[in-house]
């Protein structure tokens, strides 16, 4: 398998911080309604004009940028132990892998957060919660997941009848030593999101807040990538090198949502 050469990242300006990116890390003193982890995720970032994404995210919502550039992520990751409060979690229903394709807005100057353009997952049932609680795209999709001495193999194809094709094929491995992400960081802005914004009736917006531990980050080689989810979604080309991360996982608390 050919390694794709690894991204040198260009010095960028600190992200601004007339948006306050700390708050939304504070964990929200209402219940949580939902529990799980975000196991062995690989971070996969395009940076790309803001102009390029602003038809596909609500009006409402501006796209946030770092060093003049919006940036789209795909995210690889195993769920496991996923549960709704107060019931524990079911062994064979609480662990799937999913892919999100998301990229990074903010409500008037505030409450930095997440936008999804599609939710691969493994899980049918996961599909169903996520689209009837709250309105997220999720799609049900077929995946493998393999670890190979120090390398990680992931495959995930939509479950979808016709074209255009929305599937994704990574081979990386993890490599160097645990990276900084210190607020005005890119790592920081890219991978510290605790608000995820979704579609309601009219010109409204779901909100809603997780809360979890800092990413711990690794630099990570990818060997290998195809994937066709920018065709899928009429997004600008996306090239073979992004900028990668990779991290071990956190635990995550989901709380209520809210219209805004």
């Amino acid at each position: 398998m050919t390694a794709v050469p690894p991204v040198a990242a260009a010095p960028l300006p600190a992200a601004p911080l007339e948006i306050d990116r700390l708050t939304p890390q504070a964990r929200p003193s209402e219940p949580y309604i939902a529990a799980q982890r975000w196991h062995s995720a690989l971070f996969l970032h395009w940076p790309l004009p803001a102009e390029a994404l602003r038809r596909h995210v609500p009006k409402r919502l501006s796209i946030d940028t770092f060093g003049g550039d919006a940036w789209l992520s795909a995210v690889l990751f195993t769920v496991t132990g996923a549960r709704l409060r107060p019931f524990p979690a079911v062994p064979v229903l609480s662990t799937f892998q999913e892919v999100n394709l998301r990229t990074y807005v903010h409500l008037d100057g505030k409450d930095p957060g997440s936008w999804f353009f599609s939710c691969d997952a493994s899980s049918l049932l996961a599909c169903l919660v996520g689209r009837a609680a709250v309105n997220l795209p999720y799609f049900p999709a077929r995946t493998r997941r393999t670890l190979v001495g120090d390398e990680h193999r992931y495959e995930s194809k939509r479950v979808k009848l016709g074209k255009p094709r929305a599937e994704l094929s990574a081979a990386w491995r993890s490599s160097g030593a645990l990276v900084e992400a210190p607020a005005g960081s890119l790592e920081h802005f890219l991978t510290q999101r605790f608000i995820v914004y979704s579609p309601s009736a009219r010109t409204r917006l779901w909100r809603q807040q997780v809360h979890h531990p800092a990413w711990p980050l690794f630099p990570a080689e990818v060997l290998a990538l195809e994937q066709t989810l920018d065709e899928a979604h009429q997004l600008p080309f996306l090239p073979k090198r992004p900028v990668a991360h990779y991290s071990p996982g956190v635990d995550v608390e989901l709380f209520p949502p809210h219209l805004v």
